[in-house]
């Protein structure tokens, strides 16, 4: 996907919960709800509107932007995004799955010279040999890839029951979304009836000023 080489095979199966060490994002579209999109919007647009900023702990100190490769990294993550841009992907996905992921790509020296948002429809958490934590990306094109979780940004809310991912929201989306599609299709109901009203009264208007 990004030039980061598939480590080993993977397999998937596509489910609602989250359960044991692997996270499925719930495919409820719910990003296509207007509602859901005016929730989220703002607290995405004023989280990226912050100027990110590497810190490092040096001694009793503690130095903001030590290094200027890092500081233009978070300006200009990658060649298709702002810093701005992929904070407001990053939020976006940590609301609607209480999960957000992104990939740091390394240089030969292992510097970090780009970072990208991982979309996803679901991870899996497995360990090396050596012990060492890798994720499993099942990506929304169908592919697959691995990645070393000291490779990847993850961030997470309602970290609660999982040891690595944030809880599922599934349960509370479901009832939510119940509540806006009812919402939704009473407001165009009302709509609908309204007009059929306006056109009986203006038919019957006609009729009378006929008669």
């Amino acid at each position: 996907m990004f030039g980061y080489r598939n480590k080993t095979p993977t397999n998937y199966h596509m489910e609602i919960i989250t359960e044991h060490n692997s996270f499925y994002s719930w495919n409820g579209r719910l990003y296509q709800s207007d509602v859901i999109r005016s929730c989220i919007r703002p607290k995405a647009k004023a989280i990226g509107k912050l100027v990110a900023k590497h810190i490092r702990e040096s001694g009793e100190d503690l130095k903001i932007n030590p290094e200027p490769y890092m500081r233009f990294l978070l300006e200009e993550p990658n060649p298709y995004m702002t810093g701005q841009m992929m904070q407001e992907k990053l939020i976006t996905q940590l609301e609607l799955n209480n999960n957000a992921f992104a990939l740091i790509v390394r240089d030969d020296f292992g510097y970090a010279k780009q970072i990208y948002p991982i979309p996803c429809n679901g991870v899996n958490a497995k360990y090396t040999d050596q012990g060492e934590l890798m994720l499993e990306f099942q990506l929304k094109n169908g592919k697959s890839f691995s990645a070393y979780y000291s490779d990847v940004i993850h961030l997470r809310q309602d970290y609660n029951d999982n040891d690595i991912f944030g809880d599922s929201p599934a349960k509370a989306i479901i009832s939510l979304m119940e509540v806006v599609n009812a919402t939704d299709q009473g407001v165009v109901n009302a709509i609908k009836n309204s007009n059929v009203i306006k056109w009986i009264l203006k038919f019957n208007q006609v009729l009378s000023l006929r008669t």
